[in-house]
């Protein structure tokens, strides 16, 4: 929990950002291993208030401590980068649902989160080396 620092959430479906609570309160209540790394939480429109929501409903400390930051980045073009990484963002089917695109390695990976087979997603996914 300590070394990942950054978490790319596709949409706002429970089984999609459902996880993401208990992995900021292991890394708030670790006293063995404590979080001091700041943590970039990546998002389209509205993830801002998904996490501000969450942190308010658990109350101070629950989620957070004060040894780091959770840094919030909505995502409002379809490329971006982290780091020297650089991804792609796109809209998929069913609404609000994204397909993130992006090489690590020399390879290419794709997720598409919730979706179905349709041209744009084919395109989407084309030449990758890797789709989930």
């Amino acid at each position: 929990h300590h070394q990942l620092q950054h978490i790319v959430l596709s949409h706002f479906h429970a089984d999609h950002i459902s996880d993401i609570i208990p992995f900021l309160q292991v890394g708030a209540w670790s006293r063995r291993n404590p979080r001091t790394t700041d943590i970039h939480i990546y998002g389209p429109a509205g993830v801002q208030k998904i996490i501000d929501g969450l942190l308010q409903v658990f109350g101070p400390g629950s989620l957070q401590q004060p040894s780091y930051e959770i840094i919030v980045h909505e995502i409002t073009q379809p490329h971006f980068k982290i780091g020297p990484y650089s991804l792609d963002f796109i809209s998929l089917p069913p609404a609000d649902n994204h397909g993130l695109r992006f090489t690590w390695n020399g390879k290419r990976y794709a997720i598409t989160g919730d979706s179905y087979f349709h041209d744009e997603e084919i395109a989407f996914l084309r030449d990758v080396d890797l789709a989930i």
